[in-house]
């Protein structure tokens, strides 16, 4: 009977920690991202779509190759916050030149995206890995909310 306590309490407290607004930041990152290269055609950038929704990411596994742009599209489709926190993988990446680039950095790695919102990240990858995703809120890693970005 307690056990079954238990659980319902943490699962009342994970529903409810995202409603909040703003974004907690991530500690800084340790080094900067770099700069991308001047020849980067981010007009061409292949899009890929990536889905938060309630504790999982979709695909749970980003796979992208180096020196290829991308523009990531989050799409929160649940009724909370989430990020989408990958802190490895922004350090050995560079930022295109969209406002999220900023935050990104000042977050040390992290994407926070309101219930039912999108961002789009502009990125090149430029060092191949396996790199670990995961959202920050609390408890909703400990619920599935993890991932890997993987450069080939």
């Amino acid at each position: 009977m307690k056990r079954s306590s238990l659980m319902i309490a943490v699962a009342l407290l994970a529903a409810g920690c995202g409603g909040g607004r703003g974004a907690t930041p991530a500690s800084p990152a340790e080094a900067p991202a770099p700069a991308p290269p001047a020849a980067v055609d981010w007009e061409r950038a292949q899009k890929l779509e990536v889905v938060l929704d309630d504790f999982s990411f979709n695909p749970s596994q980003v796979v992208l190759r180096a020196n290829q742009p991308y523009v990531l599209q989050l799409r929160n489709a649940s009724g909370t916050r989430h990020t989408f926190t990958a802190p490895e993988f922004f350090r050995t990446a560079a930022l295109g030149p969209g406002p999220e680039s900023a935050q990104i950095r000042d977050a040390g790695g992290t994407v926070s995206v309101a219930a039912g919102q999108s961002a789009e990240i502009d990125v090149l990858p430029l060092r191949s890995g396996t790199y670990p995703l995961s959202c920050d809120r609390p408890l909703h890693s400990v619920f599935g909310m993890t991932g890997t970005v993987v450069v080939k």
